[in-house]
């Protein structure tokens, strides 16, 4: 009986360094930032704070302005380019990418308006025809 727990103790501990080399085998996403580059900084406030779940971890964005060699970041508001009092610890920050889905429209210069996207276009059917689809309905379209 003891042969039996001892080979299940060995299958055990096999799956179990399997499945920690496989953990440790991931790539790690780093990333490289230089001056110049948009970030977001994370806000330490919220770290071991048991209040606040629904702020986000990270501000910004903000502009890198200098780099030291310890590795200490100045930063300045894209915003209101008010630049941050203390510099900000290199692991504290991460790229700010952003979509081109929540870049604000550009207006169009001639007369101050937002150019509409043909995607929004609605086909050009009865407003009736697309409320219902009753055959009363369309024969009544018809009709006129």
């Amino acid at each position: 009986m003891f042969s039996k727990v001892d080979e299940n103790v060995e299958k055990a501990k096999t799956r179990q360094r399997e499945m920690y080399a496989k953990r440790k085998a991931k790539v790690v996403k780093t990333f490289q930032l230089k001056v110049g580059d948009a970030v977001l900084k994370r806000q330490m406030k919220n770290v071991g704070r048991k209040g606040g779940k629904l702020e986000s971890f990270w501000i910004g964005p903000y502009k890198i302005i200098d780099i030291d060699q310890n590795n200490t970041v100045q930063l300045q508001s894209e915003k209101t380019g008010e630049v941050l009092e203390k510099r900000v610890a290199y692991d504290q920050m991460k790229p700010h990418l952003e979509s081109h889905l929540h870049k604000k429209q550009k207006l169009d210069a001639a007369d101050d308006i937002v150019t509409p996207s043909p995607a929004l276009n609605v086909l050009n059917y009865p407003l009736c025809f697309l409320e219902t689809n009753h055959s009363t309905n369309i024969s009544k379209m018809d009709q006129n």
